[in-house]
């Protein structure tokens, strides 16, 4: 779409806030400012298991979890979740680069900027069944992925090389949402992941992307054969938790 004909649309129908339906200033930023101002960040790293508070450098409570959670706020405000709802399900791509600045805000909290050096670590964003990604036309944790990166290069500061032919899901399991319960969804979920190749996972840090950690089940499965290939420590960096 030309530069007119987006301000011709714009004009017809101006961009709305995907939590509230306001209007908003800027249609690449999908909230509008009273819900972005009411988004509360953690200011810490989880216990993915027990959801305790790690310290940085700190190591977990639960070490058999096999990664530590590093979650930017909670699923449950209205505002969060509608904008990963819009990302993921209502082709609003846009999402993407403000839970980026979300994410990258949270980081901030929990670690002075100097301190923040995944120079280190690969990213992997959790994969979607590749049917399902044509289907919805982009992987939304991919395009978190990059937005974070564009965020750390303007800061002048080293991201993670990203990879997306690291992990491969191999089955279309069903939306985890459609599972009752833990055990239903780590049965959904099991052995749905592949690696490939393992030279480049054995003895490697690891910071998996992903939008929103609810039971764990996704990125726990990544973990499991992650570790099986020789993985070191694995971040779990999402936009938020339930």
């Amino acid at each position: 779409m030309t530069a007119f004909f987006k301000t011709f649309y714009s004009m017809l129908f101006p961009p709305l806030c995907v939590s509230c339906e306001k209007r908003v200033e800027n249609e690449d930023v999908v909230l509008c400012i009273s819900c972005i101002k009411s988004i509360m960040l953690h200011s810490s790293f989880f216990c993915p298991v027990c959801e305790a508070r790690v310290p940085p450098g700190e190591k977990i409570c639960h070490g058999d979890a096999g990664y530590i959670l590093a979650a930017a706020t909670s699923y449950e405000q209205k505002a969060v979740r509608n904008l990963i709802h819009a990302l993921k399900y209502s082709e609003t791509r846009e999402g993407a680069m403000l839970i980026a600045h979300i994410i990258f805000e949270y980081l901030k909290r929990v670690l002075p900027l100097s301190l923040l050096d995944f120079s280190e670590y690969i990213a992997i964003p959790i994969p979607l069944y590749k049917r399902k990604e044509r289907t919805r036309g982009y992987n939304q944790s991919f395009l978190i992925a990059e937005e974070l990166k564009k965020i750390f290069e303007m800061h002048g500061m080293m991201f993670p090389e990203i990879h997306t032919d690291i992990i491969t899901r191999n089955t279309n399991t069903l939306s985890q949402t459609e599972c009752q319960n833990i055990k239903e969804r780590k049965k959904n979920i099991s052995g749905c992941f592949s690696v490939s190749p393992i030279k480049i996972v054995e003895k490697k840090n690891i910071v998996l992307i992903d939008d929103v950690h609810t039971t764990g089940a996704t990125i726990g499965e990544a973990v499991r054969i992650l570790k099986q290939h020789g993985a070191k420590r694995i971040i779990a960096l999402v936009c938020a938790k339930t």
